[in-house]
């Protein structure tokens, strides 16, 4: 019989369509891979630890309610029961005011609406990041909070408004390129622009059934890549044996669109499409054969994939904040070299 791995994952940082959250500025997904055979260990041990902490088993191991408590010791413990359970742990992680910059870039620039582009800024070439890196960098809180709804929905006015101001604010800031002369080349294609991207959301929300905003929500977008970084990471052959099911923390505004996407991709014609060296997207699922959502009240799993991202989206908001006293707690240290670990393996230091 098959060994199946069941992928647990949460998040944190979720603000719905406020992209401008001066206390929540990261979005973070993660996921934590159980093989079967080793999930009853697993769910016996973290029932140890909540008894060992004094917890009573309606109290939900989520990181609002442990981190900078007397229990965050916990926090480390139960990250120690998954490897040594040899348990897998994915990140996928944005900075949603970039998402900001990246998302009024890729519309912006779009050779279908900005007659100075050619098809190469279809592609994810350089230039786009660091126009992007130009955006984040130089414009005002208010201009990004009028484009994070703008390049969200793509209301027409809100579109005009922050197109106005970005050329405003960018006249007295050099950039490697005439960026003003390349931006007036959508100027005339603004109102085609709106109605496309509102089009766009409605026909997503009509053949998904989810509620508005989801489609440029930082949810749908680090889903998107995560379930591309899982198919890449168990098609590898030590898991040619292996069926893999994914269970997401149930919540009522992105249940139907997670479940849309999932089986929009898993389904469709097997194909790979390399973006650049390190990104890969999946079409036609070769390993992940199942979706399903659950609640983190009641899994054990669940909760676990939640202090994972917990904890990820606090350090990151201490780091972005620079908040006063800036101190990092054990754990926060102890997934800061998680993370350079993975860093090294995969892209080299």
């Amino acid at each position: 019989m098959k060994d199946k791995y069941s992928i647990y994952i949460d998040e944190a940082g979720n603000t719905g369509s406020n992209l401008n959250s001066l206390d929540q500025p990261f979005f973070t997904i993660s996921a934590i891979a159980i093989i079967s055979s080793s999930s009853k260990k697993v769910e016996d041990q973290i029932i140890a630890l909540r008894k060992k902490y004094h917890l009573q088993s309606t109290f939900e191991l989520k990181g609002k309610n442990l981190l900078g408590t007397k229990f965050e010791p916990l926090l480390e413990e139960a990250l120690n029961v998954a490897f040594e359970n040899e348990c897998y742990i994915f990140l996928t992680s944005l900075e949603k005011k970039f998402m900001i910059a990246g998302k009024a870039v890729e519309d912006l620039f779009d050779p279908l609406y900005n007659n100075k582009t050619t098809d190469k800024w279809t592609h994810p070439i350089q230039i786009k990041k660091d126009i992007a890196d130009h955006f984040f960098n130089h414009l005002s809180a208010e201009t990004m909070r009028i484009m994070g709804e703008a390049f969200q929905i793509g209301e027409y006015s809100k579109i005009l408004i922050s197109y106005n101001s970005i050329k405003e604010e960018l006249k007295v800031i050099p950039f490697q390129i005439p960026l003003l002369e390349l931006l007036e080349g959508v100027e005339e294609n603004l109102e085609e622009l709106s109605k496309d991207k509102l089009n766009s959301e409605i026909g997503f929300r009509d053949d998904s059934g989810a509620r508005p905003g989801v489609l440029n929500s930082p949810n749908y977008t680090t889903f998107f890549g995560l379930l591309n970084t899982l198919e890449g990471f168990f098609r590898q052959s030590l898991f040619s044996e292996n069926e893999i099911t994914l269970i997401f923390d149930s919540a009522a505004q992105y249940d139907k669109a997670f479940s849309y996407i999932f089986e929009t991709i898993a389904k469709s014609g097997p194909s790979r499409l390399f973006l650049n060296e390190r990104t890969t997207l999946y079409f036609g699922f070769k390993k992940i054969k199942k979706f399903d959502v659950a609640n983190s009240a009641s899994n054990v799993f669940l909760q676990l994939a939640d202090l994972v991202a917990s904890t990820i989206n606090q350090l990151f908001r201490k780091v972005a904040l620079n908040e006063k006293p800036w101190v990092v707690s054990r754990i926060e240290l102890l997934f800061l070299g998680l993370i350079v670990t993975i860093d090294e393996m995969y892209y080299g230091a």
